[in-house]
């Protein structure tokens, strides 16, 4: 999952993946969107210092993946769709649950095997209790451990991963907040290499 020194990182390829989203259109997850402008300036100027490494076009505004939920369509057929009665279940269970905003601290600069991202600090766990309630409606379509974080960009070439992590500890990043005033509920068009999300429902956070 994370990167390893002694091997290289995982390249994406610069295609349609037809054996992944199998003429599916929209891929749908709960997410935090990155709005405020100083926050979106700092993004942009970390992946700045990794342009010679990462794909350059990424459409896909600065987020934080909350929870991903799979291929949405009218009715479940395939274990990675998401049906509009499971999307409509979850969000009248947000609703209930009656979130007062909350702070994430943007940390450091890291990277999985593919892509490189700014780590998300939950300290109080209120990530996990949002996760656990959209967990009870579907079983989710991603990695068995999740780390919350900001991708900055995925890698361009199969580059050594000792080299990548030697970059990494040259970039100038700092600690940053993030104060979390809503949730997502969005697409992206699968077919569509790295592109924009669509906000399909907002979840105003209690004040």
């Amino acid at each position: 999952m994370f990167i390893q020194a002694n091997r290289p990182v995982v390249a994406l390829e610069n295609r349609d993946y037809p054996e992944w989203h199998r003429g599916r259109q929209y891929f749908a997850l709960w997410y935090i969107e990155i709005e405020v402008p100083q926050l979106i300036d700092y993004c942009q100027d970390m992946r700045a210092q990794l342009l010679d490494f990462v794909l350059p076009d990424s459409q896909r505004q600065f987020h934080i993946s909350l929870f991903i939920n799979g291929f949405l369509t009218p009715f479940k057929h395939d274990d990675d769709d998401f049906s509009l009665n499971q999307m409509l279940s979850q969000i009248e269970q947000l609703q209930r649950l009656n979130l007062q905003p909350f702070e994430l601290d943007i940390g450091a600069i890291n990277s999985f095997s593919s892509s490189v991202f700014l780590a998300i600090e939950d300290k109080n766990d209120s990530l996990t209790r949002i996760r656990k309630l959209l967990a009870t409606t579907q079983q989710e379509i991603a990695a068995l451990a999740y780390c919350p974080h900001i991708t900055l960009g995925f890698y361009r070439q199969a580059f050594s991963g000792q080299a990548v992590l030697a970059r990494l500890q040259q970039c100038d990043w700092q600690q940053q907040t993030v104060r979390v005033e809503q949730l997502r509920f969005g697409v992206y068009d699968a077919q569509v290499l790295q592109g924009r999300l669509s906000t399909l429902y907002q979840l105003d956070l209690v004040k």
